[in-house]
């Protein structure tokens, strides 16, 4: 993310940005998940998307009527697109380090209760 804006205008159209960017990884994630685990381990995965989806959703709509309300003209839009910001970061994170746990079970197995590598059975 770019940290040269002059005003909370730039800072909430670089954050915006950002949220897009997140939601490429968050869609890159979900496409390579689907050849790391089983076909109902994906499926489970695509539900759970779907639920953080509405999480959002229901999400957005709280911190736009709390904010809107309750806080100065410009410092709602700020606020909301900032805390969005680090929901969509976070999910991409969490994403992307699920596929990088599973590659590796994939090519070194997973410890079973002897410390020793198994396969990864999935």
């Amino acid at each position: 993310m770019d940290t040269n804006y002059e005003t909370d205008y730039d800072m909430m159209q670089c954050s915006l940005k950002g949220i897009e960017k997140y939601k490429i990884e968050i869609n890159r994630s979900l496409e390579a998940a689907k050849y790391l685990i089983s076909k109902k381990q994906y499926h489970l995965l695509l539900n759970s998307q779907k639920e953080w989806e509405k999480y959002r959703q229901k999400e957005d709509e709280f911190l736009n009527e709390t904010y809107e309300k309750n806080c100065p003209p410009d410092l709602p839009c700020l606020i909301a697109v900032g805390d969005k910001y680090h929901s969509y970061k976070n999910r991409a994170e969490n994403l992307s380090g699920f596929c990088g746990i599973w590659i590796l079970f994939k090519e070194k197995g997973i410890l079973d209760s002897g410390l020793n590598f198994v396969p990864f059975d999935n």
